[in-house]
């Protein structure tokens, strides 16, 4: 002092080489100021906190992706890449096939009815996306499209391909749409196609495609617009004739 008498300098304080001042300690990036104003190197992998509890202190550096440097540095691991077991190298993951690779190196599998879009085939960066069907194509869990069989119907939200069960006189289409048989006619039994029922010489042809016997004294004869076995008729007889059971004079 300059009384002559001896100052001691306060926490974090130096002496100046001239024994008049007192200077706090200038450190570098990787050193803790102590008490007594001098510099302490931090010890590798540790560098000086600059927030929290332990401000100015050396501490742990942390490094959540990356590999962490001797000298407290985060080396980030490249895109699509994460750390091995140990932490000492970044690694691309080994995904299975429904998994793309997100940027952090973790596997992301795709959801139901989504599929991996591969980047030059690569599952970096990759992304899911559902196949989009069109015509006779419907959606596979997988994500990918396949075609609808023939006579089967796709389901409304296109997931679905199921055999078509058309019920009554109708048949099913190719498309899997059902649709019914024309008078006259009756679906086959694999409800393909719309068949003429072969009736006996004693039936007519009802217009649901069934066979019906005439009644005792008639016979099939012709309908209206002449088609042949259609109607069961009778012969007009006169007062010296009878019919048989053919309907025949």
């Amino acid at each position: 002092m300059r009384d002559g008498t001896c100052e001691k300098c306060p926490a974090y304080y130096f002496v100046t080489e001239n024994k008049k001042d007192c200077s706090a300690c200038a450190c570098g990036a990787r050193e803790m100021c102590q008490e007594d104003g001098s510099c302490k190197a931090c010890e590798d992998y540790h560098i000086v906190a600059t927030s929290g509890d332990n401000v100015g202190e050396c501490v742990k550096a942390e490094c959540t992706n990356g590999i962490l440097q001797v000298d407290g540095v985060c080396q980030p691991c490249a895109s699509c890449e994460t750390l091995n077991e140990d932490k000492t190298a970044c690694i691309k993951p080994t995904c299975n096939d429904r998994s793309v690779i997100d940027q952090f190196g973790k596997c992301v599998e795709c959801e139901a009815y989504t599929a991996p879009r591969l980047w030059e085939g690569d599952q970096c960066n990759a992304y899911c996306e559902a196949c989009a069907p069109v015509g006779r194509q419907y959606l596979l869990e997988s994500g990918e499209c396949d075609t609808c069989a023939d006579y089967s119907l796709i389901s409304d939200d296109r997931r679905e391909c199921k055999a078509q069960e058309c019920p009554g006189n109708q048949i099913v289409l190719v498309s899997g749409v059902c649709s019914p048989c024309p008078p006259y006619t009756l679906a086959d039994a694999l409800k393909r196609e719309c068949v003429e029922t072969k009736c006996q010489n004693t039936e007519i042809l009802k217009d649901d495609g069934t066979c019906e016997a005439c009644p005792e004294y008639t016979r099939p004869g012709p309908d209206m617009y002449g088609v042949p076995g259609r109607v069961c008729m009778q012969d007009t007889c006169n007062d010296s004739q009878f019919y048989d059971k053919q309907g025949v004079c």
